[in-house]
């Protein structure tokens, strides 16, 4: 581990105020809880991607509000298989590239990911053929950090491939956040320390460290009602749940990945 300390400011992030940003929206939302939060991650990405599931949801959302002709998504990735082919026929009309992926060794949010790496600057990526169908132009070429919004509230099998996600990907770009109308959910890497802006109003107070994947031998916090300090966290052992928020500034060294959890508001 280094002395670096990587800030990691969820409070702009709620609000729509970070830079660089890109929105994966997956289908596991309520529409009714979440369309304000939407919207605002929305207007303020520089990229959009929707899996073939979520089209539906969303055009029947912001066709009753009246913002479909304004919320337009640079790309539909997926197999196919849930998405009405009238929705898709709108958004083709729209201009938007419609990737048929049908591989099912991945997910449709995995092909989401790889799709939305082409809009950051890599050698890598230029022999990839969706390269040629997408409108890959960006004002800035800088990593970005990237919301997966809709990954809690469905099935459970599809949250643990939510969060597998942040483990396949977490190197893939410079951050990731899984997102939904009542949690936010990363993936805090060992490498250096990590500072975590919460938001002063839309943030906690409950919140978590959980080690999937492997046991974590070391855990040091600052910032919450009952902080680890060189803690061992393991399933069938400790397991931070139930934590809070007792500073809008929360600091996590670990020797090991660790997922960061925290309940958000998203009505305020």
């Amino acid at each position: 581990m280094t002395d670096d300390i990587v800030v990691l400011d969820h409070g702009a992030l709620l609000d729509g105020r970070l830079r660089n940003t890109a929105l994966v929206v997956v289908n596991n939302f309520d529409e009714r809880r979440s369309v304000d939060l939407l919207v605002r991650l929305w207007r303020s990405a520089s990229v959009v991607v929707l899996a073939d599931g979520a089209c539906n949801k969303v055009a029947d959302m912001f066709n009753a509000l009246g913002i479909i002709d304004d919320l337009v998504p640079h790309a539909i990735c997926g197999d196919l298989d849930s998405a009405d082919p009238d929705i898709l026929s709108i958004y083709k009309a729209k201009g938007v590239p419609v990737i048929s992926a049908p591989s099912q060794d991945h997910t449709d949010l995995s092909k989401c990911l790889r799709v939305l790496a082409l809009w950051q600057p890599s050698k890598q990526m230029e022999c990839f053929p969706e390269r040629q169908i997408l409108n890959l132009e960006r004002s800035d070429q800088l990593p970005l950090h990237v919301t997966i919004f809709g990954a809690f509230g469905g099935r459970f099998d599809h949250e643990m491939s939510s969060i597998n996600a942040l483990y396949m990907f977490r190197k893939w770009f410079a951050s990731l956040t899984l997102l939904s109308s009542t949690t936010l959910a990363c993936l805090i890497q060992p490498e250096s320390a990590v500072s975590i802006e919460c938001h002063p109003k839309r943030s906690g107070p409950t919140c978590g460290l959980i080690p999937i994947g492997c046991a974590v031998e070391s855990v040091t916090t600052s910032g919450l009602q009952w902080n680890l300090s060189s803690h061992r966290l393991e399933f069938g052992h400790l397991v931070s749940t139930s934590n809070a928020l007792v500073s809008s500034t929360v600091t996590i060294r670990c020797s090991a990945p660790v997922l960061w959890t925290v309940e958000i508001n998203s009505s305020t």
